[in-house]
């Protein structure tokens, strides 16, 4: 009697295991799916943005063969193109060392260190590509005032490029703050 007892007892133990373990899976599954949606959420505005740059490179080199056909300066369409180049290749090491789509579920520490380096990298990037820049945006100006100092034309310039430093700056903030919330959620999930 003490003995069916016991199996009994075993017998309601291994139910009740196998509603916990069931119960645990079914949450395992759930924070799976939260952590893919977070992440999606946050980093997709990251993956978007890259696109959108990629997308640019890509009219790079039509805009050099016009910058060659309206007679500029070899100099010019070359500054232009070694910018263009510079700054896909630097664009594609700061997304790989990202690598938004497999961030979820990479470990923890290969994570953080990923969003460390792709933080190095982005502001490494910035910097290096900040001179040429301003060079290419100055020769810019120059041809379009026809080599005169008009006001006019080189205030319009100075607007522009002051108004996409602005917004530069704004998006590279906006992005790093979704990269570390994503960061966040990964470490909360993960808990």
């Amino acid at each position: 009697m003490a003995h069916n007892e016991e199996l009994k007892e075993l017998d309601d133990l291994k139910i009740q295991f196998g509603y916990i373990n069931e119960k645990l899976e079914k949450h395992s599954v759930v924070q799976e799916r939260m952590l893919s949606e977070i992440i999606g959420a946050r980093l997709n505005r990251m993956e978007r943005w890259y696109r959108n740059r990629f997308a640019i490179y890509l009219i790079s080199p039509i805009l050099a063969v016009n910058f060659i056909k309206m007679d500029f300066h070899w100099g010019f369409t070359t500054l232009f193109a070694i910018i263009a180049l510079a700054g896909l290749l630097l664009d594609i090491k700061c997304y790989r060392i990202l690598n938004p789509k497999e961030l979820s579920i990479l470990p923890m520490t290969q994570a953080s260190e990923n969003v460390a380096k792709h933080k190095y990298w982005r502001a490494m990037t910035d910097r290096i590509m900040i001179f040429p820049l301003v060079l290419l945006l100055g020769w810019t100006a120059m041809i379009a005032s026809g080599y005169t100092f008009n006001a006019t034309v080189l205030f319009v310039i100075a607007c522009i490029f002051a108004g996409g430093i602005i917004w530069g700056i704004k998006q590279q903030k906006t992005n790093m703050k979704k990269l570390d919330e994503a960061m966040d959620a990964i470490k909360a999930l993960r808990r």
